[in-house]
């Protein structure tokens, strides 16, 4: 590890802190997530010179995925992008019971239908064992990919792979680290460090640019969580059934509102278990009712 990777590493690390404890509303921290995994969308259909979308589409076809109306294969890659972050949240982050190699070939298949090679298994086997960096391991991940495999989207599902080395070690910085945008920005250094690093013995050259993209992203997180109000009540971690977590899932949009009649027609139950369903994560503090009577609705901001 080369000096000037060290000192950036101990930059990302003082950074993690400040993101990590900083108290911010509720609602806030929604909206920035919602913002986050929109950008991550968009920045990544940068990577791919065919995908053309603006955020109101991204944000229009994750909606309508909800309805099961998304067909175009090109907007079905918008719906697996964000599938993926919800099995890193749901599966990885912070439960550890999935292997890193097991979850890395989980998300390959989702776009890829071709077997992997026997050298990038051989990669995920010493990336599962490896002591370096999270970031370290995060980047070898993503050109690894791109050396072994170019499928359509290569780029992109190179870039989700390095997401999972981080979650996988609670470097997830609340859901709000938008790896794409950096390295989108700069296309040019970005194919000139995928064939430098082809014949290249090390990889320092593309993590030295991979990790100070990384730190110019969580710098804009840290300014927009700092100009945030501050949320004093404590956070907590709650239990939730399938149902309930799927309903949370559907209000990730904070535009988006559910009714009872809406749960009891998604899950084909009554409207007991849905005032039950609802109430329950009212209580908690995670949705929130409004209107009266017959007209109540919930949203998660």
């Amino acid at each position: 590890m080369t000096p000037g990777i060290k000192l950036s590493l101990e930059k990302i690390e003082i950074l993690r802190q400040k993101i990590a404890f900083i108290p911010i509303p509720p609602k806030s921290e929604l909206n920035l997530r919602w913002n986050a995994l929109l950008e991550r969308i968009y920045y990544s259909s940068r990577f791919e010179n065919f995908l053309h979308f603006e955020k109101k589409d991204i944000q229009s076809i994750l909606v309508f995925d909800e309805f099961g109306k998304v067909k175009k294969k090109d907007d079905l890659f918008v719906v697996k992008y964000k599938e993926v972050f919800d099995l890193l949240n749901n599966e990885i982050l912070g439960i550890g019971h999935m292997e890193k190699k097991e979850f890395t070939l989980k998300i390959i298949r989702l776009f890829v239908h071709s077997p992997i090679s026997l050298s990038f298994q051989k990669l995920l086997d010493f990336l599962e064992t490896s002591s370096d960096h999270p970031f370290i391991k995060s980047a070898a991940i993503w050109m690894g990919f791109l050396h072994e495999s170019r499928p359509q989207y290569a780029n992109s599902i190179a870039c989700l792979l390095s997401y999972i080395y981080l979650y996988a070690s609670a470097y997830n910085f609340r859901g709000l680290l938008v790896m794409e945008e950096n390295i989108a920005a700069d296309q040019e250094t970005y194919r000139e460090k995928i064939e430098q690093t082809k014949n290249a013995i090390t990889l320092t050259d593309w993590i030295d640019f991979y990790i100070s993209a990384q730190i110019v992203s969580l710098e804009k997180i840290w300014d927009k969580l700092k100009n945030q109000p501050i949320q004093t009540k404590p956070r907590f971690s709650v239990s939730l059934n399938d149902r309930q977590k799927h309903i949370l899932k559907l209000l990730d949009d904070p535009n988006l509102s559910i009714t009872n009649r809406k749960v009891q027609k998604l899950f084909g139950i009554s409207q007991i278990t849905s005032s039950r369903d609802l109430s329950t994560l009212a209580s908690y503090g995670l949705i929130f009712s409004h209107g009266h009577g017959r007209s109540v609705f919930y949203t998660k901001v």
